[in-house]
């Protein structure tokens, strides 16, 4: 008899716990943004669009508006159904409302100024000061990208599994109170770890879980460039991440940099197939940034 109560009491708190992940409103979080410059120069422009065109572009391009509005993901159907944000200079849809600090403090930890969490981009705490500045300034600044767009997003539509990790396993990352220098690009193992993990966030796509990602500490996270990170293409066809560390049977590391370069950058892989979608060619890094980043990844265990 008691082992019946005790059974239908589990049952019970589970049943109630649902309820509430299901129906409760999601964790919002209190900005503590620092003051940051306005003041920006043309090279914090020109390096700003490089790195959104890099990265940003493949997630928030509205190819009908041909800005920065943004766009339905291609996100598993476990995790439910949501856009990209739209991230142009429209005030009453977009990001013209947002000041510099307010920017900094959301590029650094995927919180907005009204405190919701946006856990399904990239986040940059360890990002340095001039590049996050660098971002700013080409999001505020006259490029087309970025032009004025109405854009009205659909709001998310979470499932229960993304609500579970958003109350529990899935927070943000700390702002440190501390100045990110940029590195030295003359070393290039700490150049291509800062290129890998700060920068372009590799590590993010290619370890084994988003949900288990470490952004403070990238080494930290579990099965770090060891692949295997769940990932769904535009036809939300599934799609496992490939280990990029230096092992010489699963990884990189027979590879050559110039294979390396011409995967990276033109998205033709060793054995002559392409890279497919979510992986996109980074045409816009530099020689010195594939050579750093490989050099890096080669010395990943």
């Amino acid at each position: 008899m008691r082992l019946k109560l005790s059974f239908a009491c589990i049952l019970l708190i589970i049943s109630v716990a649902a309820v509430w992940v299901n129906y409760s409103p999601l964790p919002r979080y209190k900005i503590k943004s620092p003051i940051v410059s306005e003041e920006f120069t043309a090279l914090h422009k020109a390096e700003g669009k490089r790195i959104v065109l890099s990265i940003c572009i493949h997630c928030h391009l509205n190819s009908q508006t041909g800005t920065l509005a943004g766009k339905q993901h291609g996100n598993p159907r476990r995790l439910g159904d949501f856009n990209s944000g739209n991230i142009t200079q429209d005030s009453a849809t977009g990001i013209g409302k947002w000041n510099a600090s307010q920017l900094y403090y959301f590029l650094k930890t995927g919180i907005k100024p009204d405190g919701d969490y946006v856990f399904d981009m990239p986040k940059y705490p360890n990002l340095s000061e001039e590049d996050i500045i660098s971002i700013i300034a080409f999001l505020k600044s006259d490029d087309t990208l970025v032009r004025k767009t109405y854009l009205l997003n659909p709001k998310p539509r979470f499932s229960f599994l993304t609500k579970l990790l958003l109350h529990t396993a899935l927070q943000p990352p700390i702002l440190e109170d501390k100045t990110v220098s940029s590195p030295d690009t003359n070393n290039q193992i700490a150049f291509g770890k800062y290129l890998a993990t700060a920068k372009f966030s590799c590590y993010e796509c290619h370890s084994l879980n988003t949900v288990t990602n470490n952004y403070n500490q990238p080494e930290k996270s579990w099965g770090f460039f060891k692949g295997g990170n769940p990932h769904v293409n535009e036809d939300r066809e599934k799609i496992y991440t490939p280990n990029i560390s230096g092992d010489t049977l699963e990884g990189i590391g027979k590879w050559s940099e110039e294979e390396f370069k011409r995967t990276i950058k033109n998205g033709i892989k060793p054995d002559g197939t392409t890279i497919r979608d979510p992986m996109f060619p980074f045409y816009l890094l530099s020689d010195k940034e594939v050579r750093s980043i490989f050099a890096y990844l080669k010395s990943v265990e």
